[in-house]
């Protein structure tokens, strides 16, 4: 068996998805199975990869064009392929798609319409015809499984881990002790109200907010106050800063498939406020402060359990068990590869 890497998303910024994809590109390298990754020809070089890829471009195609049209013509009889970004080729069944989540499906008017329908046009057709299908946690596992009747042995749990982040970079003009939200332009993260029941809850609070604008969400604007810092395209290093520095992240997020930001936070001893969601309690247990955001009183009640000043941090025990060797473990038991 011959593994094809699906290498789209890697062309795109870094966030939730193509962080994860790369986290099984560095599962595949500790396992030593060669893969061949395929990326369309256009677009910028993709950065943050492990070392000693095959990586081929090919195609004069982009997007989900290239997808389906060009990226089926790269593969030999003999070759699996895995795509790691929520999509795949239709006509390719020797394939491992895997699913982040199913926000398209809980509510598509967090999407731009022309996405909302494509993904649910896709997306039920790929997983039945594909080979097998990789969830990101259990609670996305059991959605598949009861949302498209697929059998249980055809959805594979395949956990993110946690990824050391680089040295921190300062940004200037933002003071240690500011609220961290991550995902702003992403309508189910609900930052731009929660921002409003922070600064009712604690008027002299400061906000800093992580994000950019993306074509497929119907995102809200983020307010202008004064209180609140903008953030586009923070680099990892930049990011691992915010989370030393925060005094918290807040993540009012209705709905995730597993909310990597909160394990990242957690990794670095920043406390988090988040919605009890069943993935949050799944994923992290009582690691973090849980918050309804009905109003202004239910943070500041979550706050209150914060310390103000930041003090010495380490990573939550929590994290122990998102490693390398666990994700690279479940990836090859999912795809039937050696470990």
């Amino acid at each position: 068996m011959a593994l094809v890497f699906n290498g789209r998303c890697l062309l795109r910024p870094v966030g939730g998805v193509e962080r994860y994809a790369r986290m099984l590109l560095e599962a595949l390298v500790a396992l030593r199975i060669p893969v061949r990754v395929v990326m369309p020809a256009k677009g910028p070089e993709p950065m943050d990869l492990p070392q000693g890829l095959d990586l081929e471009r090919r195609g004069s195609m982009s997007g989900h064009a290239w997808e389906q049209l060009v990226l089926p013509a790269a593969l030999r009889t003999e070759n699996i392929l895995l795509s790691p970004a929520n999509t795949g080729p239709l006509r390719v069944r020797r394939q491992f798609v895997v699913v982040h989540d199913l926000a398209f499906l809980h509510d598509p008017t967090w999407f731009d319409v022309r996405f909302a329908r494509w993904y649910g046009f896709l997306l039920p057709r790929l997983v039945r015809r594909c080979a097998g299908v990789i969830a990101v946690s259990g609670t996305v596992r059991q959605e598949l499984i009861r949302t498209f009747a697929l059998p249980a042995d055809k959805v594979h749990l395949v956990p993110p881990f946690a990824s050391a982040l680089p040295a921190p970079v300062a940004l200037d003009g933002i003071a240690p002790g500011f609220h961290l939200f991550v995902g702003a332009d992403d309508p189910r993260k609900d930052v731009t109200r929660s921002l409003e029941l922070l600064l009712q809850a604690d008027p002299e609070a400061i906000a800093v907010v992580v994000g950019r604008q993306r074509r497929s969400f119907q995102g809200a604007g983020i307010s202008d106050d004064p209180r609140v810092r903008q953030v586009h395209d923070a680099t990892d290093g930049q990011l691992a800063w915010l989370y030393d520095k925060a005094r918290c992240l807040v993540y009012p997020s209705r709905y995730e498939g597993f909310g990597l930001p909160v394990l990242e936070a957690l990794s670095r001893g920043c406390p988090v406020i988040a919605r009890p969601l069943p993935v949050f309690a799944e994923a992290f247990g009582d690691a973090f402060h849980a918050c309804a955001f009905t109003g202004s009183a239910d943070l500041s009640e979550a706050l209150r359990s914060i310390p103000p000043v930041l003090s010495a941090r380490q990573a939550h025990p929590v994290t122990a068990r998102y490693t390398l060797q666990r994700t690279s473990t479940a990836l090859a038991r999912a795809i039937d590869l050696p470990h």
